[in-house]
């Protein structure tokens, strides 16, 4: 997987009014905690002696958490004795030096038995460990997640605590460290783990000589939450029954912040092309308190994890990242967006999470989509790299 940049449609600003005595700041966050240690460790700004008036977002996906922006902002002021400054990154600033999602690597090896049934498996990923970077340390790490060696949450969700009931499984983390600044992108370690885990589920399902949904729910004794998405989304698509000629389809389930969701992606070639058509997609979110908003961010989220898919990569070269604007850092186009179907699965479970879980399931169901396609098997992505 590789590094990927947020480009949320307003690029960060901060206007600021700082003296010694007194710091305010007009700003759209994610962090307001990490505004304040960062201006507290920078600029000795006491708690009491700072106040942010928080705009609307813009746009956040994870680069809003960082307090640089603010600093700056803030660094400026008093240099001009005071007075507020303004400051605002432009869209080259912000894609060439900003921060990044980690680029990341994965392994897998996997025993089946007779019935096709996996009775082992062992996944190896090379990458950063990025909690280090907000703060966490091995013991408190140890802590949150219930004595896992060395488990972090910003590197693993997603593989060590997946739900699939596999007798010997084992995780490890080579930890890879890069010179490169990095930030949490939009469901943060799940949006490589998902891609990762659901694509090699595929390749377990096509080795037993089973169906990709079958395959799965034989892998969910006990998984009420997991079994009740796959089996909507299912409905939803209409999986058990054959596919219209010349579409294929491909399969994810994904279980990230607290909230389940299964997506299925219908695809087609057009003219040497990947043209996706539709996507379903069915989400357990607890008790669904805004149902439009879930709605609108699994539909979001499918449109921000397919640009990625298809096409998005930040490189690196002599020192500096190669692209800068949309041109060569490319969204998708209105007219490649697909229909997004999403229905809400309510099992009286606790509340989740809604902006980050629409993203995980779309780059494995698609990659799975291509694979029911072309018999071709995707493992990196974009897509892009593959022709």
């Amino acid at each position: 997987m590789p590094l990927l940049t947020h480009v949320s449609m307003e690029p960060i600003c901060c206007t600021a009014e700082s003296t010694p005595e007194r710091t305010e700041l007009w700003i759209g966050t994610q962090g307001h905690d990490v505004l304040r240690m960062t201006l507290e460790r920078a600029l000795q700004v006491p708690a009491d002696r700072l106040f942010i008036n928080t705009t609307y977002l813009g746009g956040g996906f994870g680069r809003k958490t960082h307090g640089e922006i603010a600093l700056q902002a803030a660094l400026a002021s008093r240099a001009v004795n005071g007075r507020p400054v303004k400051v605002l990154w432009a869209r080259e600033d912000d894609v060439q030096q900003g921060q990044y999602r980690q680029t990341m690597m994965c392994r897998f090896r996997a025993t089946l038995d007779d019935a096709g049934s996996i009775t082992a498996m062992r996944i190896r990923l090379a990458g950063p460990q990025m909690g280090r970077d907000y703060g966490f340390d091995p013991e408190q790490l140890a802590r949150v997640t219930g004595n896992l060696a060395n488990f972090d949450p910003f590197s693993l969700g997603g593989l060590s605590d997946m739900h699939y009931v596999i007798p010997n499984f084992v995780v490890e983390h080579a930890v890879v460290d890069l010179p490169i600044p990095l930030c949490p992108w939009r469901s943060i370690s799940h949006s490589f783990t998902g891609f990762f885990f659901e694509s090699f589920m595929d390749e377990c399902t096509t080795a037993a000589g089973r169906d990709p949904l079958e395959f799965r729910r034989g892998h969910l004794a006990g998984q009420a939450r997991m079994l009740a998405v796959l089996d909507r989304v299912a409905e939803m698509s209409r999986w058990r029954e054959a596919a219209p000629d010349g579409t294929a389809r491909g399969l994810a389930v994904v279980e990230s912040y607290g909230s389940y969701v299964a997506q299925v992606v219908e695809a087609r070639r057009v003219g040497g092309r990947l043209k996706v058509d539709r996507v379903h997609a069915a989400i357990d979110c607890g008790r669904a308190i805004n149902p439009g908003q879930v709605e609108t961010q699994i539909q979001g989220a499918v449109i921000d994890a397919l640009s990625a898919a298809l096409r998005q990569k930040i490189t690196i070269r002599d020192g500096r990242a190669e692209q800068s604007n949309f041109y060569d850092y490319p969204l998708l186009r209105i007219e490649e967006a697909p229909s997004v179907a999403v229905s809400i699965v309510e099992t009286g479970s606790p509340l989740g999470g809604v902006g980050e879980p629409g993203v995980p399931p779309l780059a494995p169901a698609l990659a799975n989509a291509l694979f029911a396609a072309t018999r071709q098997r995707v493992r990196s992505l974009p897509l892009s790299d593959h022709g």
